[in-house]
């Protein structure tokens, strides 16, 4: 996540927005760790358990953290652990 943050506040003058589809038991789990660790730029996104696995299932994650690059036209970019992302996939795209 700290990556992911970074890039948040590096690219989002450029357009990037992060949404995250968190797999907490609860939104309000989600809203606390995203508090607690002061990610103020990323969208929380939550549902149900079941709502989540079905995206997961959707889009293939396996393990979490799971992270896509979408760029503007709907095409998936990157997909990988957030620790992978680096400028080189990002400075592209803007």
């Amino acid at each position: 996540m700290p990556t992911l943050d970074k890039f948040a506040a590096e690219y989002h003058d450029k357009g990037l927005v992060l949404i995250g589809v968190s797999l907490d038991r609860s939104a309000i789990d989600a809203s606390s760790f995203l508090n607690k660790n002061d990610y103020d730029r990323l969208i929380a996104l939550w549902e149900s358990a079941i709502a989540s696995q079905a995206v997961a299932g959707t889009y293939g994650v396996s393990a979490i953290p799971h992270t896509f690059v979408i760029d503007r036209t709907g095409i998936i970019r990157f997909v990988d652990h957030p620790m992978r992302l680096t400028e080189s996939v990002l400075d592209p795209l803007f």
